[in-house]
């Protein structure tokens, strides 16, 4: 009686083998795709011109599965109204949050920051400038007038708020 070969199971051998070794093996050098920046809180806040805002810009950075990623580098910049960020980068934390805080432009009107991180979309915060309260009254006319009882003044009284 001929002895049969198990020739049969030759050809598979090589594609058994791969998936054993694609499934053992492990990816060292990727890590976890950022996938995007989610702001957290902070935007839309109003304060006085040069004044800082009382509440930071907030971020988290995602992977792909949406878990937070620890280390990243955040870049802070000013894009509209001046002012600037303390700090201007910030590393993410274990929470994948960064944050910063911005001191206001010297002018009225809106203020802008957007926090980026590579080729990720940014986000962008804003917050409104608005005039600062008078700290000061300083006459500048009419003192030293005298006129009847019920009688007008020949000059108006003027004080400057500043």
């Amino acid at each position: 009686m001929p002895r049969r070969r198990s020739r049969a199971w030759t050809p598979i051998i090589p594609v058994f083998a791969a998936m054993i070794l694609a499934s053992c093996a492990k990816n060292l050098g990727t890590g976890p795709r950022l996938a995007t920046l989610v702001e957290v809180s902070g935007d839309g806040q109003t304060g006085a011109i040069g004044a800082t805002l009382s509440q930071p810009f907030v971020i988290k950075v995602l992977d792909q599965g949406g878990t937070p990623v620890e280390g990243e580098i955040i870049v802070w910049q000013v894009s509209a109204g001046g002012g600037s960020t303390t700090p201007s980068q910030s590393t993410t934390d274990a929470q994948g949050v960064a944050s910063t805080t911005l001191r206001l432009g010297t002018s009225i009107g809106p203020n802008m920051v957007a926090a980026t991180l590579g080729d990720l979309d940014p986000v962008v915060f804003t917050a409104s400038a608005t005039s600062a309260p008078p700290t000061k009254l300083t006459q500048t006319g009419g003192d030293g007038q005298t006129a009847a009882v019920g009688s007008p003044l020949p000059l108006p009284l003027s004080v400057q708020v500043t």
